[in-house]
């Protein structure tokens, strides 16, 4: 390190005793990374990535097909941060993308202890040093001379081919101070036990300890952490320079979550506000899978959606025991928005219930369910329909018109009798169903019989099986030469 620096000195005309050293953030640097394999498009983290500078950064970002750096603003895991701090930052400058908008702002964060990508966002968020904007600037010089940066996009997605980001390291004479930690992010439950890493200190230095936020954890003089609350605070280990050694720093931060509530139904589930975290206690049904939209069912056969990428199939059992975030889509569809992995499910079954048509309405809403002989006047759209108003058709049930859907590219069939199997939807507060099955009903096997018209009432099933006494539901009425279908109710 100190030959690298004193020869960059030689090069600049610079004295022994400072040196600014730049480090260069591109594609290539997330190549070294061992998850690099990650979906070109698909938000990853890269821990680690070392500069010539001695400072480390994590990145949280996609690579765009290998070609440059992708940012965005939309969520609160995206940016850049320095881990680790050689010395004092001095300028970031951004080569942009030809594909980055103008007037994207990139936002440049400068303090004296490190940031997390998710401490970037936020009501509780630092001030912005200062932004880089694409079509208007292309770099930034910061004037407070921090140890530390941070960086994110403040306005939609942007793709940069390069960062560089120079330092200015104190004493290129002398050795750098060596703290580290080897880790650099922790999560802990409120209420858990949480023992501090040890801190790397090779050269025996003496350190003083800090924590960001003191209401969250508080650090005593040896480095002992002891958690007070929820929320994320930076706890750093700092060294002063000495004759031999340079000033160090190292840190990592400590995001502490509120206990979260178990829930044992899916009814108790709803009953949650909008964005709540809370553990699943209830064993989950699969009743039918739309790439990552999973629709489920309790054991009390309510349903709920679970959006995120699974590998589930139709009766899997989901366990109980994972967290999720409950969400209220679009202000009328319940969700629940894993938090972290879901589960390995077994392997099950799924009948769905059958359910008449009168009793279809919006609390049903992700139920999967089937209707029986539904009348359709005419063929339904087919698969290969892309007018999302084409995919719409209707059919009847004793005079109940039900708007159905062909959401999920099933053949079209004929005009007929059919029992349908659907997924409950709510379309303009109304409900809409998204049908999963069609099963044609065939002959009642009493079609043609004759009889005199003085015969008396007679009742069969669907099925053409004679019932002496029939209760609720639909039914073939012969009397004479006549038959015809009846709701019994």
């Amino acid at each position: 390190m100190k030959k690298l620096l004193l020869s960059l000195l030689a090069v600049a005309g610079l004295s022994a005793s400072a040196a600014e050293v730049t480090d260069v953030l591109s594609v290539a640097s997330l190549q070294t990374m061992p998850n690099y394999s990650a979906t070109a498009t698909a938000y990853a983290e890269y821990v680690g990535i070392k500069g010539e500078s001695g400072a480390e950064y994590t990145l949280q970002c996609a690579h765009n097909k290998g070609t440059c750096i992708q940012l965005r603003s939309s969520n609160n895991n995206s940016g850049i941060v320095a881990t680790s701090s050689p010395g004092k930052v001095v300028n970031v400058t951004v080569e942009w993308a030809s594909n980055t908008a103008d007037k994207r702002v990139l936002n440049i964060y400068g303090g004296e202890s490190a940031f997390t990508i998710g401490g970037l966002y936020g009501s509780s968020a630092p001030a912005v040093a200062g932004t880089i904007v694409k079509g208007t600037s292309t770099s930034f010089d910061f004037t407070s001379s921090p140890e530390y940066i941070g960086m994110r996009s403040n306005s939609g997605a942007m793709y940069i081919t390069k960062i560089s980001i120079t330092w200015d390291i104190a004493d290129s004479s002398k050795e750098p101070a060596g703290l580290k930690y080897e880790t650099t992010s922790y999560n802990v439950e409120l209420g858990d036990a949480f023992t501090a890493p040890e801190l790397i200190n090779p050269n025996g230095l003496v350190v003083t300890y800090s924590s960001s936020k003191p209401e969250v954890a508080t650090v005593d003089a040896a480095g002992k952490v002891e958690i007070i609350g929820a929320g994320t605070t930076t706890i750093s280990a700092k060294s002063e320079e000495t004759a031999t050694y340079n000033a160090g720093s190292a840190s990592y931060t400590i995001t502490v979550t509120a206990p979260v509530q178990t829930l044992a139904s899916i009814a108790a589930t709803k009953e949650l506000a909008d964005n709540t975290e809370f553990k699943v206690g209830y064993e989950l049904t699969v009743g039918f899978k739309n790439n990552n939209n999973v629709f489920a069912c309790d054991a009390a056969g309510d349903f709920i959606q679970i959006y995120g990428s699974n590998s589930y199939n139709i009766g899997d059992k989901i366990p109980a025991g994972w967290t999720g975030k409950y969400m209220l889509y679009n202000g009328n569809t319940p969700e629940i928005m894993p938090v972290g992995s879901l589960p390995v499910a077994e392997a099950g079954t799924f009948t769905p219930a059958v359910v008449a048509a009168t009793a279809i309405s919006n609390e049903l809403v992700n139920s999967v369910v089937t209707i029986n002989n539904v009348e359709l006047a005419e063929a339904t759209p087919g698969e290969d329909v892309t007018d999302k108003d084409a995919k719409n058709f209707t059919g009847t049930v004793d005079g109940t018109t039900l708007n159905f859907r062909n959401n999920y590219k099933l053949a079209s069939v004929d005009a007929g009798t059919y029992n349908i199997t659907v997924v409950v939807t709510v379309f303009n507060n109304a409900p809409s169903l998204y049908v999963t099955n069609f099963e044609k009903v065939t002959s009642t096997g009493i079609d043609g019989v004759i009889v005199d018209e003085n015969a008396p009432v007679e009742y069969y099933n669907l099925q053409g099986v004679r019932v002496a006494n029939p209760e609720n539901g639909l039914y073939i009425r012969r009397q004479g030469n006549k038959a015809t279908k009846v709701l019994v109710k």
